[in-house]
């Protein structure tokens, strides 16, 4: 299939390793200064994922933007740039991208100190897991408003951690069109 969409530099944002917080910010930024004018915004993604608090920021930022975003995976779309990738008003991918989603995965961070104790310490580990679980709720309501399998589906494909080809990106309704 070809894409209806001619890619215009200067409109274009570019995802294109892993990233963290800070690095979502800069794109974002730089998605407010192109949203100063009309027209399609393209997110060009080749990136192995990164912060799922980056990719929340990201993807809601692109879901608000007055003009649509169009993602285009030209190489990798995985993890959190699977994510961001739901979030675009169209999602295309080239015929030889591979494309990854994955359970939320969240380091647990246990700073000791002397003075803790093990009811201490198992509070802060419970703390954690609620967050990795409210994560994991975001991440399956995201993946469930554009995917074109049940819940269920969902949690197999995050179990697998298969990486699809686009074909299979395109059956599951990961992406909209192959190009």
């Amino acid at each position: 299939m070809k894409a209806r969409f001619k890619i215009i530099p200067e409109r274009s944002l570019h995802l294109s390793r892993e990233f963290n917080e800070r690095d979502a910010d800069i794109l974002i930024g730089k998605l407010f200064e192109l949203n100063q004018s009309k027209g399609n915004i393209f997110l060009q993604i080749n990136s192995g994922g990164g912060s799922f608090a980056g990719s929340q920021k990201i993807y809601d930022n692109i879901a608000l933007s007055p003009n649509p975003v169009i993602g285009v995976v030209a190489g990798d779309c995985f993890s959190g740039a699977s994510i961001i990738l739901q979030a675009c008003s169209k999602r295309l991918a080239t015929k030889n991208s591979r494309l990854l989603i994955h359970h939320v995965s969240y380091p647990i961070r246990l700073n000791i100190k002397h003075s803790d104790t093990i009811e201490g310490l198992s509070a802060k580990i419970l703390d954690d897991m609620a967050q990795i679980k409210t994560n994991e709720e975001i991440l399956i309501r995201i993946l469930g408003e554009k995917l074109k399998v049940s819940t269920d589906q969902i949690l197999q494909l995050l179990d697998k951690e298969e990486m699809m080809n686009p074909k299979k990106a395109l059956a599951t309704g990961l992406i909209d069109e192959i190009i």
